[in-house]
């Protein structure tokens, strides 16, 4: 293999001839090009991040409502039942049953008379009422305002 002598005087001529500006400039393009995308990758990132956070949000939107609505009828219940007027069964000889479940009411068992005064079990009433919101026996509507 033969070297040519010359040849490494112009790579040492050509090192020689280096400014460091030019080197700089070099890495500072290089850096600010490198920054920008960076930048651009860290707010992709970001977007989709918000993305799909508002995704999930929307997905539970649905049951948070209905979860709302239904502790809303839940308290609402609940102020109705404490408003209407509970009975505890004095007597063993009474004759009255209940229409929901057709068991006779016991002694010292709290019963509840609706306002259209037909009376239930208390837990027989409230698993109604928790479907409908109306009088099993009458139909008439329960307001629980």
């Amino acid at each position: 293999m033969i070297i040519d002598s010359s040849m490494n005087s112009d790579i040492v001529s050509d090192t020689n001839n280096y400014e460091p500006s030019d080197y700089d400039n070099f890495l500072n393009t290089t850096l600010k090009e490198e920054t920008n995308e960076n930048t651009i990758m860290i707010i992709l990132c970001g977007l989709l991040f918000g993305v799909s956070c508002l995704s999930a949000c929307c997905k539970y939107v649905p049951n948070v409502k209905q979860n709302v609505r239904t502790y809303i009828h839940r308290n609402s219940l609940n102020n109705y039942i404490n408003q209407t007027q509970l009975e505890e069964q004095e007597n063993t000889n009474n004759t009255d049953i209940c229409p929901i479940c057709i068991d006779p009411f016991a002694p010292r068992q709290l019963s509840l008379t609706l306002r259209c005064n037909h009376k239930f079990h208390t837990a027989c009433i409230l698993d109604w009422l928790n479907q409908e919101l109306s009088c099993p026996m009458c139909r008439t509507p329960i307001q629980l305002n």
